[in-house]
């Protein structure tokens, strides 16, 4: 099975991974959603998030938006200029674990795509992609997560600053 094609309908049967994460997701809420990926085809990292989503709110988007601002300046071996084009999935969309994710608890939910081979603007010909420049790339994760935590804590607090 697709695991990340799984998330509209999981069963025990066939996914029992999403089943269960799914129910714990339930029990504890959802405030920030990603999910890490490799792509084959993109020679690149970048973030696929709800844009063209329908019913997906102006401030999840711009969260989402912030989200990437940020960590393009944490790391730059980041980028967003290409990515998925929005709806490039169509029919799929929900089943899929971000989209779905991002919908059913209402919250920023990414999926962070990265390069198989190397990123083709900053390549590195010994190493390409490598193990090192995953961990860098998941340490500056932190940056937009911290960021998006004050956001959050500001916008409840109702401090507009």
């Amino acid at each position: 099975m697709n695991l990340n094609r799984e998330w509209m309908t999981p069963s025990m049967e066939q996914s029992p991974e999403v089943y269960l994460v799914r129910q714990q997701m339930a029990l504890t809420g959802v405030d920030l959603h990603l999910d890490i990926h490799g792509d084959e085809a993109l020679p690149c990292n970048f973030i696929a998030g709800q844009e063209g989503i329908p019913d997906t709110s102006e401030a999840i988007l711009a969260a989402e938006q912030r989200f990437q601002e940020v960590l393009m300046t944490a790391n730059p071996d980041f980028q967003m200029e290409r990515g998925y084009e929005p709806g490039v999935f169509g029919e799929e969309t929900l089943t899929m674990c971000s989209n779905w994710v991002g919908q059913h608890h209402n919250c920023p939910a990414m999926t962070l795509e990265m390069p198989f081979k190397d990123y083709d603007l900053q390549p590195d010909p010994v190493q390409g992609w490598s193990a090192g420049r995953s961990a860098k790339l998941g340490a500056s994760l932190l940056d937009p997560i911290a960021d998006w935590l004050q956001s959050r804590d500001r916008a409840a607090s109702g401090d507009a600053c």
